[in-house]
This record gives structure tokens, sequence and C-alpha cells, in this order.
């Protein structure tokens, strides 16, 4: 069919206007204005596929619709729709994401991979921290096992330095109380009696309470002196006074002597004599005094040994003890009829 042009040049209909113009035909004489929804579903099926096997070249985007640059997976998948599915397919192929939304996932994606290289730093720094603890532990262990080994033998030899330092305190009271051998201690001399000169006064009252025969020729004092020690207030008892003579046998027989005269008085004042011991085995020694108390209430014959021993003398037969429990105990065993003191 040729019709002419508006410069009145003769042109030739193509074939798709002839296809237009029958459709066009066709559609007046069925009488009706508007065409068949199925025939425009086949059309534009067909149409999307032809724009799958012949796609524009690439162009810019901007001022296009999102479905122009279609992914070939989407479009294949279009390919191979029924046509009664192609118009579904391509509205949603019109919902896809704006360029904008495009450019908003990639910015969040930067600052996920941001984050990622944070925390891998973070990791990194966790990790470099676990190795130093990890070397740091291995060394307080080698350093905790090196003290178990020293320490090791550390009870064994602290039970051995317990037992020599037992034996030592022993030998060192020992020679102390040998040291004390030719001492005495007097009690209950009041303070300042003994006057500038203690060993003048010392001598002078044993020998005049003793008498000259009980001392050998050679009966001197050597030293003399108060327990040191602030003077006691007035009222209360007085500082003993230890005198060292210079012959132990004298020391004996002034024990001796004391101890058969019962009581000594000096100035009204009731004296007493005893040896002169250590703090130790006074202390020991002191543990008897309710046990003395008891022997002597009952007129049983008693005698101190060296160092806490105590000696009780009945009916000829001598008893020990080295406790005062053991007094106590033998004097509750005992009969009541008691004999007297010899």
């Amino acid at each position: 069919m040729v019709r002419k042009s508006r410069r009145g040049h003769a042109t030739r209909q193509t074939p798709r206007r002839r296809d237009m113009s029958q459709n066009g035909a066709e559609s007046s004489a069925d009488g009706t204005d508007s065409p068949d929804p199925a025939v425009m579903r086949e059309k534009a099926a067909k149409k999307l596929a032809q724009y799958v096997r012949d796609p524009l070249p690439q162009r810019s985007t901007r001022g296009m619709s999102p479905t122009t640059h279609m992914p070939t997976n989407k479009r294949q998948e279009t390919a191979s729709c029924s046509p009664s599915t192609s118009a579904q397919i391509s509205t949603e192929l019109l919902t896809e994401p704006t360029l904008t939304e495009v450019l908003s996932a990639i910015t969040n994606h930067t600052a996920l991979v941001g984050k990622i290289d944070e925390l891998k730093t973070d990791f990194a720094i966790l990790k470099h921290d676990v190795q130093n603890l990890r070397e740091r532990t291995g060394e307080t262990e080698r350093r905790v096992s090196d003290l178990e080994d020293f320490t090791a033998p550390l009870p064994g030899r602290l039970t051995a330095t317990e037992k020599q330092i037992t034996i030592l305190e022993g030998k060192a009271d020992d020679l102390e109380n040998r040291l004390r051998r030719n001492n005495i201690r007097i009690l209950g001399l009041s303070e300042r009696a003994e006057g500038n000169i203690a060993e003048k006064f010392i001598e002078q009252w044993l020998t005049t309470s003793f008498g000259q025969a009980a001392s050998s020729p050679a009966f001197t004092v050597e030293r003399a002196h108060r327990v040191p020690g602030r003077p006691p207030p007035p009222g209360a008892p007085p500082r003993p006074l230890i005198a060292r003579l210079l012959n132990y046998r004298d020391r004996d027989t002034a024990l001796s002597e004391a101890r058969k005269a019962g009581e000594l008085i000096y100035e009204n004042q009731r004296i007493s004599i005893y040896p002169d011991f250590s703090t130790e085995v006074r202390k020991q020694r002191a543990k008897y005094t309710e046990a003395k108390r008891q022997l002597k209430m009952k007129q049983i014959p008693y005698a101190m040994l060296f160092p806490a021993r105590l000696r009780i003398t009945v009916s000829g037969r001598a008893h020990f003890f080295t406790s005062p429990e053991e007094v106590i105990r033998w004097l509750e065993e005992r009969p009541l009829n008691s004999p007297r003191r010899e």
C-alpha cells in the first residue's frame, strides 16, 4: 500500500502499520473501541521477549526508568515465562530499588566493612593480650614450681631447728644457773637497810645470825645488790637482795642454817633466804606453791631439788614428783592419818 507524505512523496506502508490498521479494522468490525486485554498482554510479552533477545546498547541511566538495565538472570526468567504472567513480571521489575537506594546500600555496606575492620583490630589486640597473658602465666607457674622445690625441705629443717633451739635454751639456762651457784636471794629486808656498802652489811648480818663457826675462814661476800628496778612505793614489799659469796660451801651453809632456824628477824621484819636461780627455773618452782602449802598444813616434810623437782619423805621413804599435779593427786589418794613432820 502506497500513500503520500506531507511533502507529496509517495511512501510505502510498513507491515507494522499494516498490522495495526488491520487490527483497527478488526476492532471496528467488532464494534468496540477498546482493545482485547488478552491481545494486549500477548503483544506485551512479544515485545518483552524481543527486548530480551535484542538488548539496547548501554547508555546513561539518567532520566531512564529502573527497568532499562535489567539483570541477565531477570531477563532469562522473563523470557521463559508464559504470556499470562509476563505482565505481572513487568510490574515486579518496576518495583526494583532506585539508584538512591542502591547508593545508600553501598554506603551502609562501606560502614559495615569499616566496623568489621575495627572488630578485626580489636580481635588482633585481644589475641596479643592473650598471648602475653599466656607467657606471663607460664613464667608464674615456673616461679611457683621453683618456690615449691625450694620450700619443700623447710618443714623438716624447721623441726630440726626447733629441737636445736630447745637444746640450746636448756644449755643456756643450765649455764646461767651454774653461774648463780654462789648466789643467795634475801627476801623481806627493808629498802636501804643495807646502807651504802651492801657487801659489808651482808657479811656482818650472816655472821651474827649463824655464828662465826658456821662460816669458813674465807667467808667473803663478793657482790651484793638489789634486783634492778625502781624502788617500790611506801607500803609495798621491798625488792629482793642478791648476794654472791666467794665460796659455794658458805652459800650452802647459809641456806642450811636458815632452814634450821625457821625464821630470821631483822628490825621486826621476817627475812627469808633462798637459792638464786634463773627466771625459767623460778617460774617452774612457783607452780608448786599450792602443793607446798598443803604439805605444810599436813606437816609433811619436803624439799625442792634442782631444777624443779619435789621430794617428799614419809616414814623414811622418799617420793619424787616432777609436777605439782602429781603432788596434789598423791595427797588426795593418801590416807588421812598422815605422819607428822620429821
